[in-house]
């Protein structure tokens, strides 16, 4: 199970979820209380030893440990997607220059410099699996974060 997909089932149970760590991904109750703690840096490790673990109603309880079990038996190379990208043009006389991004159109088969922005007619962004089979050169990888905000980073 991936890590977007368990992110996701728990906040479908009304649970919240944090990452404090590299290490840690943490489901909290409505009390902020911590609930399940699962290991992000090895397989088989989970924590639900929390008194508020045990006072959630049974049925949240049941799904709420079936997903820890399976994400924390998930090898971790396949809880994580793929890394994705957009090719910047290395050129730094461009460099105040919104088009300056590696567009692939849809409907020619064919690239083009443009703006970061995707479209139904463009893709601007592009797997580790599509970019080994490109030639980069003269361009820079800039790393796409995710959209999707399921997890809170704490610092402390």
């Amino acid at each position: 199970m991936k890590t977007a997909e368990y992110i996701k089932a728990v906040k479908g149970l009304g649970l919240s979820v944090y990452k404090y760590s590299s290490n840690t991904i943490e489901v909290k109750d409505n009390s902020n209380c911590k609930v399940v703690c699962i290991a992000t840096e090895g397989m088989y490790v989970l924590d639900t030893d929390f008194i508020a673990f045990v006072g959630l109603d049974e049925t949240i309880r049941k799904k709420l440990l079936a997903l820890a079990v399976e994400h924390s038996t998930t090898p971790l190379e396949e809880r994580e997607g793929e890394k994705r990208y957009r090719l910047k043009l290395n050129a730094p006389i461009l460099i105040d220059n919104d088009e300056v991004f590696l567009n692939f159109n849809l409907d020619d088969d064919d690239y083009a410099i443009d703006t970061e922005k995707e479209s139904v007619f463009y893709k601007t962004i592009f797997t580790e699996t599509e970019l080994s089979q490109m030639d980069e050169t003269g361009f820079a990888r800039i790393l796409v974060e995710e959209e999707e905000k399921w997890i809170k980073i704490k610092s402390g």
